[in-house]
């Protein structure tokens, strides 16, 4: 009790309130440009916003075209996953989903974990969110520490491409 009460406290004090529906509308129309930008047709790009939780974990709090998945609240340690990656090392991490699943496992997580992650997923892009715009023109090692990480999934190979265009 005790524990969940601090990391409500802590949720509040550190990101405040925000509307559901704002959050997933902003993800709608990135995921939109982003599927412009990458000329994506007959594709499924998602896309979602993961918050550091109490303690070394990062859960997906805001989602958008992941309602038909039970994926969409995953808690993942820091220290795993292409989101966790992106959060601990301050930039953006582009990972191939194909390289990391072996056998029906996913390198970085819970067997439980893995089997909700849709097996057709290809691509996964996360991009850490700064409380400032000035972390980017930072060395790396001087940035502040993200307050969550953007992450966009797809069932086709476009990390190339992701990475040709200036985000």
């Amino acid at each position: 009790y005790n524990q969940g009460r601090e990391c409500v406290r802590d949720f509040f004090h550190n990101h405040g309130v925000v509307d559901d529906n704002t959050v997933t509308a902003a993800l709608k129309r990135v995921s939109e440009r982003l599927q412009e930008m990458l000329n994506l047709q007959d594709v499924r790009l998602r896309a979602n916003i993961m918050l550091p939780v109490k303690g070394e974990f990062l859960r997906v709090m805001y989602t958008y075209n992941m309602q038909d998945f039970v994926d969409d609240r995953l808690l993942l340690h820091q220290d795993r996953t292409g989101g966790g990656q992106a959060y601990r090392q301050k930039k953006t991490f582009l990972t191939d989903m194909r390289t990391i699943r072996q056998n029906g496992k996913i390198q970085g997580l819970s067997k439980y974990d893995a089997a909700l992650v849709p097996n057709d997923l290809i691509s996964l892009i996360s991009i850490p969110i700064f409380r400032s715009n000035t972390d980017w023109t930072q060395l790396r090692e001087l940035r502040a520490l993200p307050c969550g990480v953007l992450n966009f999934d797809c069932n086709a190979d476009i990390l190339d491409s992701f990475d040709r265009i200036d985000v």
